[in-house]
This record gives structure tokens, sequence and C-alpha cells, in this order.
């Protein structure tokens, strides 16, 4: 039996595109994703969950990242997943590759560099 993943991600929001609302907000969007894939490569999962959020250019300016957890109960075939994060504002993406089973996932994420963005 598959038990449910819970994944601590935090988006760097030096990397992330902030629009000025007219209220004086800066807002952010973001669509977050999981994907499990089978032994063979073939996708047989997603999950998409979208955060908007506004800050006051006070709370954005002070930011260092920006939290969000995804849980996920892979499937029994299931021998990794990957994490997509995207800035809706712009359209950049970081993914990562999780292998599923044992220590393998563990190091995986833990060695995990973050996505950057061309200058």
């Amino acid at each position: 039996t598959p038990q449910q993943l819970k994944y601590y991600l935090s988006v760097d929001t030096r990397m992330l595109t902030a629009a000025n609302g007219d209220d004086g907000k800066r807002e952010i969007s973001i669509a977050f994703a999981v994907c499990s894939f089978d032994r063979s490569g073939k996708a047989i999962q997603y999950l998409q969950d979208k955060v908007t959020q506004k800050f006051t250019a006070e709370e954005y300016s002070s930011m260092r990242g920006l939290p969000h957890i995804i849980e996920f109960t892979p499937r029994d075939n299931a021998s990794r997943i990957r994490l997509l994060v995207r800035d809706q504002m712009s359209g950049e993406i970081g993914s990562l590759d999780v292998p599923l089973g044992g220590t393998a996932a563990a190091k995986s994420a833990n060695g995990a560099r973050p996505a950057t963005r061309p200058d």
C-alpha cells in the first residue's frame, strides 16, 4: 500500500516575477505540480495546485522564500516523481525528479539545486 508523501517546498522569491497591483501590493502567481512515473517513464498521475498571493512592498522585499506543502499518494507502480514550480507571470519553470524507495529519494531531494533564471 503506498503511503502519502509530503514535500515542503520553499520558492526563492527573487526568482519570481511580481506584478504591481492597483492597490500598491505585489502579486505573485505560482503553479505547483507533481507527476509520478512508472519504471518505463510513463506518466501515471498528475496533480496541480495554483497559488496567487498579494504582499505589501515591505513584506515582499523581506521575503526569502515562499513556503508551500505538496501532499501526494503515489500509485503502487510509481518509481519516481517530478515536482514542478511554474512562475505564472514569467513562464519560468523549475523541477526536481525524486526516485521513490529508500534512501535514494532522500539523497536526491537533499542534493537538489534551485532553478536559475537566465540574466
